[in-house]
């Protein structure tokens, strides 16, 4: 997909697991980070801190090609401030 190809493991490990929904699973290597900044960027994606096989896991929603490039854009900004 788009997302797997899109940023690198700096940010996100290869980890990314696929669903039957709109959303895939993806393990990243600090997911409080990510998650915070995509907060402070009024992205809202879910976590799973209390849940320690997923502890550094975050859902992401499948959502429409524009949100989806605000989604990348944002992990590339993040890779590079890292």
């Amino acid at each position: 997909t788009r997302l797997q190809g899109d940023w690198s493991s700096d940010v996100c490990s290869s980890d990314l697991y696929y669903s039957d929904g709109n959303f895939i699973l993806c393990r990243f290597k600090n997911a409080e980070i990510v998650l915070n900044y995509l907060k402070d960027n009024d992205l809202l994606i879910r976590g799973f801190p209390n849940m320690r096989s997923l502890k550094q896991c975050l859902r992401i929603t499948i959502g429409k090609a524009d949100e989806m490039d605000q989604l990348v854009d944002l992990l590339k900004q993040l890779e590079r401030k890292v």
